[in-house]
């Protein structure tokens, strides 16, 4: 069986990358639902509406997840779908354990009782999808769910969650549709790929993506709105960068101003103390030695 992890020379110019996948999902927002049907081996699955790349949910703390596509079914279920190029365990199933979580807080709506049976069953299923670039767990299955639940004093999961997740393994190749799916994302040769349905999509994707280096000259009109969605996402990225930078400045200045106070606030609380009992005991003279 062939299941490895990629080797890092192999990443440029594939699929499994945000910019050409988030492209190809606004070119043709069909795959996603292609896509989905694979991995959640939902046969029967439809995507109501048009996916939306990069949708941005926003916590209480600030911190925010932006998914790389959001899509919907018909009965109001969401689903995320991330690529994650990470092989560390902890860091995906942590990722997306905060993800899943950001999920159902948007999907619940104001006035909802937990208490009331009718409105936690009227709360849709919820899926967050990561298509990870090798096998974090390197036992060769297809994919790994995570499904958050209490155990019970026998170790038995009870209380499913209502989100659920499921890592893939991109580094799985067996002849089935989830391997030559994993296959298909990965390869960097727009010739060998093979899915079907999404072939032809991805091999123009794929084209651009190794053609456009910065210059603009000798595109056609498809390659140039490549380019421009190439740099619209850059520039994106770097404004990301940039905001957050300016905001670990302003925290900093913040902090300094905050030490500032505090340390006029101890030097006034000094002054009062030395006006009614006089110097501190640090401060006066050592007593005469006794003869």
């Amino acid at each position: 069986m062939e299941n490895k992890q990629e080797p890092a020379e192999q990443k440029k110019h594939c699929m499994f990358f945000d910019i050409p996948f988030r492209f190809a999902v606004k070119l043709h927002p069909e795959i996603i639902e292609i896509i989905l049907r694979i991995v959640l081996e939902k046969p029967g699955l439809k995507v109501k509406g048009t996916p939306i790349p990069q949708a941005d949910f926003k916590s209480l703390s600030g911190r925010s997840v932006i998914a790389d596509v959001l899509a919907e079914e018909e009965d109001g279920t969401q689903i995320i779908i991330e690529l994650h190029n990470s092989w560390d365990l902890d860091e995906v199933a942590l990722r997306s354990q905060y993800e899943g979580a950001m999920l159902l807080t948007h999907v619940v709506k104001p006035g909802v009782k937990f208490e009331n049976k009718e409105d936690r069953d009227n709360i849709p299923e919820q899926y967050t999808v990561f298509l990870c670039r090798g096998d974090i767990l390197n036992l060769g299955k297809p994919y790994y769910d995570l499904e958050p639940c209490f155990v019970n004093v026998e170790g038995n999961p009870s209380a499913p969650s209502k989100t659920h997740i499921r890592i893939l393994n991109g580094a799985y190749r067996e002849k089935d549709s989830i391997g030559m799916l994993m296959r298909d994302l990965c390869e960097t040769d727009p010739q060998k790929l093979q899915f079907p349905g999404l072939r032809d999509i991805f091999s123009k994707i794929l084209t651009w993506d190794s053609k456009v280096t910065g210059k603009e000259e000798l595109m056609n009109h498809d390659e140039q709105d490549y380019y421009e969605f190439v740099c619209d996402e850059q520039m994106k990225r770097l404004k990301e960068e940039n905001d957050a930078m300016a905001a670990t400045i302003d925290a900093q200045a913040s902090a300094l101003n905050d030490k500032d106070a505090t340390i006029d606030a101890q030097a006034a609380d000094l002054a009062r103390y030395q006006a009614i009992f006089g110097p501190l005991p640090s401060q006066q003279p050592p007593a005469s030695p006794q003869a």
